[in-house]
């Protein structure tokens, strides 16, 4: 190994973490995706940075209007990184929101983590008012285009 990595050994799968980065990943969990189509492996990081810490964003209007701007100006420059983006498809009368995921978004075997933790975290944190935030996408819709 390198110097300056630190490794590790789990059954006959040897890991080398860079010494500098052995304390950020304290906790962290090398793991299968969920999805069994996914290959590969996941870290599953408690210490991972908030990408959205520090942002303000003047949230002003009727609910519908909010979820929009907290859309276009937080949470899509993110996703777009991945080719991907998000849209208010509507509010119900119990403040439910309806996203609809697209682009590198619609179909990926990770687009529910992204829900979960990215969008439903920041819309629920800006937003008190929002009961809930529900996937509309049809993500079994066309061809997968994360992948094409």
């Amino acid at each position: 190994m390198a110097e300056g990595h630190l490794t590790y050994s789990v059954g006959d799968l040897r890991v080398a973490i860079e010494a500098a980065s052995a304390e950020l990943l304290e906790g962290a969990e090398l793991d299968l995706p969920a999805n069994a189509d996914q290959g590969g492996l996941v870290i599953r990081n408690p210490n991972a940075p908030d990408p959205f810490a520090g942002m303000s964003i003047d949230l002003e209007g009727e609910l519908p209007e909010k979820v929009t701007a907290l859309l276009d100006k937080q949470v899509n420059p993110m996703l777009a990184a991945h080719g991907g983006f998000a849209q208010l498809v509507g509010v119900d009368e119990h403040n439910n929101v309806y996203v609809n995921m697209g682009g590198g978004c619609q179909g990926c075997a990770a687009s529910a983590v992204t829900l979960r933790a990215g969008i439903r975290k920041s819309i629920m944190e800006a937003l008190p008012e929002v009961t809930e935030v529900i996937d509309a996408t049809d993500h079994g819709a066309g061809e997968n285009p994360f992948y094409s």
